[in-house]
Order: structure tokens, then sequence, then C-alpha cells
């Protein structure tokens, strides 16, 4: 319906719709595109970005919002360094592990931190920070939030300062091992989510689930690019492909040269 579209993510606000949804979402490096106006929830996470049909809009709105060139891809090499995580896929469901099994054919798997490692600093420093910010309005008008998000702050009003500094240290760590672990590669894949879209009156419930390939980057902040998996006329399948730090303009090539050889 438009050429693209803003997004903010914090846990894999753009990624999950995207890859729930068949379209490409692109989540820049970490403090790449300003956040200034952007009403915030985790002011150390949120990270605008871009929605859009295909990789080349998506990458042309991040270099319209960044002020930056050399986003967009140009020429393709012909196969890039890409890999898997190891150890992190073996609760998808049929859906997803069909497309997946696909897309990875012939992909190394590579030693990595454990994905519940990687993800749980993000939900300590969101809970304290999403709290800190709206600790008057949960106080003064708890009714106006929806029943999973008040708890969620509520939550969040109980993280212990030690708590919150310690995951703001893991987190700088797990940034670093994340780094070294991709030093042999241009890339790896992840699913943007376990699972292909709920029915809408499961969505509370698996909220927890479907963020779990995404919050870890939200931690690390590497630039992210999830694009539509071959799937015929099944549900969606988001991969995301996560590039190393700073290097945008690799992601989005890799991704647009993946968006290219998977088209049917």
């Amino acid at each position: 319906m438009c050429d693209w579209a803003v997004g903010s993510d914090t846990g894999g606000s753009i990624r999950i719709p995207a890859g729930l949804c068949g379209c490409v979402g692109f989540k820049p490096t970490l403090g790449m595109i300003s956040t200034e106006g952007v009403f915030p929830l985790s002011r150390s996470l949120d990270t605008v970005g871009s929605l859009a049909p295909d990789v080349r809009s998506a990458a042309r709105a991040v270099e319209m919002m960044s002020g930056l060139t050399g986003i967009v891809p140009g020429g393709l090499r012909d196969g890039y360094r890409l890999a898997v995580p190891q150890g992190w896929f073996d609760d998808l469901d049929e859906e997803t592990r069909s497309a997946w099994t696909r897309v990875i054919e012939g992909l190394e798997e590579i030693a990595f931190p454990g994905v519940a490692e990687l993800g749980k600093p993000g939900i300590a420093i969101l809970d304290a920070e999403a709290a800190q910010l709206h600790r008057e309005r949960v106080e003064e008008h708890p009714d106006k939030f929806g029943a999973g998000v008040l708890a969620n702050l509520r939550r969040g009003l109980e993280v212990k300062a030690t708590d919150y500094l310690q995951a703001l240290e893991d987190r700088e760590r797990l940034s670093d091992e994340v780094e070294e672990a991709m030093a042999g590669v241009d890339a790896i894949l992840v699913p943007a989510t376990p699972r292909v879209a709920p029915p809408i009156d499961d969505s509370d419930g698996v909220r927890p689930l479907l963020t779990r390939f995404t919050r870890p980057f939200n931690v690390t902040g590497q630039p992210i690019v999830t694009v539509p998996a071959p799937v015929g006329q099944a549900l969606p399948v988001g991969i995301q492909v996560v590039g190393h730090y700073g290097d945008d303009a690799l992601v989005a090539e890799i991704a647009a040269w993946l968006e290219g050889s998977w088209k049917p």
C-alpha cells in the first residue's frame, strides 16, 4: 500500500511483523538513525528502521532517515559466506521448519552464544527503562494499560539497580562475543520467529515465543534485514539476515541477493 513505512524495534517490532506478513523489515545498527521525536520504550534499545515490499526500498528508507548513502544495494556478488548459530532451533513449528530447512541447506553451523543467554539482558534493560518512563502513569492510571503491558511494567518496577547495571555490563560482553563468533562469515541466518502467525486469540500467550529470535540482537545491536522465505502459498516465514555491527550496507546487499535467489 506504500513504498515504505517507519517502524521502531526494541525487541522485534520491525522484524516480527515483517516476518509474519511476508514483507521486508530493516533494523539498522543500533543508534544509526536518530530516535529524536520517537516516544521511547527503552532508550538503550529503541531502534528506528523500515518495513517495505522489497530490500532495496527498505534500504532506501534507511538511507533517507539516517542521511547516509551507500546502503541501497547496487551490484551483487555471486555468493556470500553465510552460517547459522548452533543449537538454536529445536522448537520450530512445522511450517517454519520446512522453510528453514530449505533456506539453510548446505550452510555451516557455527558455535554461538545461546539464545536465552543473549536475550536475558535485554529483558532486564527493557523492563527497567520502560517502567521508569511510565512509573507515574502506572500509579495514577493503571486502567489505561492493557493487562499484559501493565504486568510487564509492574515487573520492571521491581528490577533492582544492581540487576540493571549487570545487564548493561553483560550486554557489552555478549556483543563482543557475537562479533567474535561471526568473525569468519559475512552474515548469519536466523528465523524471525519460531512459528508462523498465530490466531489472534492466541496472541497474548505466544508473545514471549515470538520474540525469542529477535530480542538477542536488540541486545547486541547488529543490523538485520528480515526477508520472506520461499514458502509458496503457505503462511509467511521471515528469515533474519544478521550482519556485522556497523556494516549495514553489506547486510542489505546479502539480503537483496537472497531475495533474488528465493523469488520464483
